[in-house]
């Protein structure tokens, strides 16, 4: 008799419990889809390298099929530079990745871009432009379409350029400039 009151008070006490510690996980459950929002990311664009910036506008990605970031970005160089190419990537890949799956999405003829002129590619800038947004790429160099409406995608922002004075000295590679973005999907 003495071992039944024994197994009954340890049920009694996984059931008690049991059903606090339930609650405890539901109210948590509760607490990060209520703020699951505030702890994303801020959006942000910030460049590695001194003289580029692209934080006055964040640059933001357009879900579903396409898969394209719209944004603007310039530079505080002391001369011109002539934009070559652009390509995004969600997550983080080196340059020779980016050479070796030719991700780099053309601009159609060079762009010269005077210093602190912004520089915007996409539509949903103001005033529009007719040119496309950049694709977004996966880490696997592939298109990434599966972006969904309300999450937010970190990557980067890679931009290759030359300086004005490249081609008076003979320069025949291409300057890079990389950002950091954390970006909206809308």
């Amino acid at each position: 008799m003495n071992g039944k009151k024994k197994g009954q008070a340890a049920m009694e006490y996984l059931m008690t419990y049991g059903w606090a510690l339930l609650v405890i996980v539901i109210v948590l459950a509760l607490l990060l889809i209520i703020l699951g929002g505030y702890l994303r990311g801020t959006p942000s664009c910030v460049f590695g390298e001194a003289g580029f910036s692209c934080s006055e506008i964040t640059p933001i990605i357009k879900g579903g099929a396409t898969g394209e970031i719209y944004g603007q970005f310039k530079h505080m160089k002391e001369e011109d530079i002539e934009i070559k190419g652009a390509t995004f990537i969600a997550g983080q890949v080196n340059k020779d990745f980016i050479d070796t799956n030719h991700l780099w999405q053309y601009i159609s003829g060079s762009k010269s871009l005077a210093p602190r002129t912004p520089y915007s590619f996409g539509d949903l800038i103001v005033p529009p432009l007719s040119a496309p947004g950049l694709k977004v790429y996966g880490t696997d160099g592939t298109h990434e379409n599966t972006l969904t409406p309300g999450s937010q995608i970190r990557g980067q922002l890679w931009i290759r350029y030359n300086l004005r004075s490249d081609t008076q000295i003979g320069y025949t590679g291409y300057r890079t400039a990389v950002a950091t973005v954390i970006a909206n999907v809308e």
